[in-house]
């Protein structure tokens, strides 16, 4: 997405998505970050090792930037080593409300559109290494639908790459 606000704090703001990953052994790793304006970028979740080839479902309470405007989320992939699958993501969404309810805000972003494209609807990659469209290694396909986000949707990230999904 385009920056965007964060809804108030009183409204439990998080960032929801699912994921599968299988980096590398230590230092490889992926991290969320956000940003506000041209702020520096602060890290909300590291994530290491291996998902257990299953997609998880994660969520990231994003209440500390209630109300903010110009916010951006991005996506990191930081290797050392490489040669291993990398991070597929699906179905990022803001949302509100209590934790539990699922149902409520904000559409889900489920990468169904516009395959191949450096850009996505307002997403970009830093250093080129995320790629939207249908994975044939990793988990070999989406959660949902055909497409996700992922760090290689072919094969394995190579070493020495630092890389963003940015908002």
């Amino acid at each position: 997405s385009p920056p965007f606000t964060v809804p108030a704090a009183g409204e439990n703001p998080r960032l929801r998505f699912w994921q599968w990953y299988h980096f590398n052994a230590a230092p490889d790793e992926g991290s969320v970050e956000i940003r506000v304006g041209n702020g520096s970028w602060q890290t909300l979740a590291n994530y290491s090792g291996w998902t257990g080839n299953t997609w998880t479902r994660s969520t990231l309470d994003l209440s500390a930037y209630g109300g903010q405007t110009n916010v951006q989320l991005a996506f990191k992939l930081e290797s050392t080593y490489g040669g291993f699958p990398g991070w597929y993501l699906d179905e990022l969404r803001i949302e509100t409300g209590p934790p539990l309810r699922i149902d409520l805000v904000n559409a889900t972003e489920d990468f169904e559109g516009y395959p191949g494209l450096t850009f996505w609807d307002g997403w970009e990659s830093s250093q080129g290494v995320w790629q939207m469209g249908r994975p044939t290694s990793g988990p070999g396909a989406a959660h949902s639908g055909s497409n996700c986000i992922a760090t290689v949707l072919a094969g394995n990230y190579a070493n020495a790459v630092v890389s963003r999904l940015i908002s």
